[in-house]
């Protein structure tokens, strides 16, 4: 096994998890795995020993860049269910909120298999932004509203 330093961090991050959530070695999840390279036991017990102490979660390098793609992404979804909530009533049932992100599924999958990149990248963007409204309607729906408010800016 190649051990990579972002295995590490990761690794480190799942010891503080369990550090933490006062997890043992044993947990499924959260555990240290007996056959792991010494390198990676050390860096889960180092994870576990902070999450104990409840010190800050440790540094993953690149997770600033990460959580500002992440941010990016949010907004462009956050325009398309308010571009959605505009023009489309909301979801009658479950059954039409699901077709509805299968559509947009299937149209994602047609784009991955052509090597549409930058298409691929909208349509995974109207999956989620369905997926997002499927729960906020079906919410309403269950607090016995019809529609969802729409979303604020």
């Amino acid at each position: 096994m190649k051990v990579t330093q972002r295995m590490l961090d990761d690794v480190e991050m799942c010891g503080f998890l369990a550090g933490l959530y006062g997890r043992g070695e044993d947990d499924d999840v959260f555990g240290c795995d007996a056959d792991w390279p010494e390198t990676v036991r050390v860096a889960w017990a180092k994870g576990r020993e902070e999450g104990m102490r409840g010190d800050a979660p440790i540094a993953v390098p690149g997770a600033e860049n990460r959580m500002a793609a992440t941010d990016a992404a949010l907004l462009d979804v956050r325009a398309e269910v308010a571009r959605a909530v505009a023009k489309y009533p909301a979801f009658n049932s479950a059954h039409e909120g699901f077709a509805v992100i299968r559509e947009e599924l299937d149209g994602l999958w047609d784009d991955v298999k052509a090597n549409r990149t930058e298409r691929a990248i909208e349509e995974a963007v109207q999956v989620a932004a369905m997926a997002v409204r499927f729960i906020t309607d079906m919410r309403a729906k269950q607090a016995g509203g019809s529609q969802p408010c729409p979303p604020t800016s």
